[in-house]
């Protein structure tokens, strides 16, 4: 169930860099070499414990299937999951479309290093300014919504007077 309420400012993940998908390509390739290298180390009954070679087997397994993982869950995510802006409060869809409201009144926000870290009393979102189209406009707009004048801040503003 994805927002469609037009008056909404509406925020999307990035789908998964080039990058990301040429160094799962790699790892595959790698992974495919290594399992054959092992293969014939067996085939030739070197002399190595088959536990040695069915552990090493498994671990190469283990993290091409992690790493496939990674890049699925990032495409699932850049494809349905969306934060969006509003007057009420922070519309919420993951990657498996459930969406939520969080009022502003119920957010604690913290913004540190280039990471947005939201928690409410039902959930907690942490994500980074890079992962999402126009990041930085949705950490104003929640900093501006969430802003508690009284509360001491070490924010030093860039702008001249």
């Amino acid at each position: 169930m994805k927002v469609e309420n037009s008056q909404l400012k509406t925020f999307h993940y990035f789908p998964p860099a080039p990058e990301e998908q040429r160094a799962f390509f790699v790892q595959f390739l790698g992974s495919l070499v290594a399992l054959v290298f092992l293969g014939v180390l067996y085939y030739l009954k070197v002399r190595l414990n088959s536990g040695v070679l069915l552990g090493t087997a498994l671990g190469v397994i283990y993290l091409l299937a992690r790493s496939a993982w990674t890049l699925e869950k990032k495409a699932r995510r850049s494809a349905v999951a969306q934060i969006a802006v509003g007057d009420d409060g922070l519309h919420l869809t993951d990657e498996n479309e459930n969406a939520q409201i969080v009022a502003w009144n119920d957010l604690n926000v913290d913004i540190s290093g280039g990471r947005l870290s939201l928690s409410w009393p039902d959930g907690k979102l942490v994500v980074g300014a890079r992962e999402l189209e126009n990041g930085m406009d949705l950490v104003r707009a929640v900093s501006q919504h969430c802003a508690h004048p009284d509360k001491p801040t070490n924010f030093i503003p860039l702008e001249p007077k």
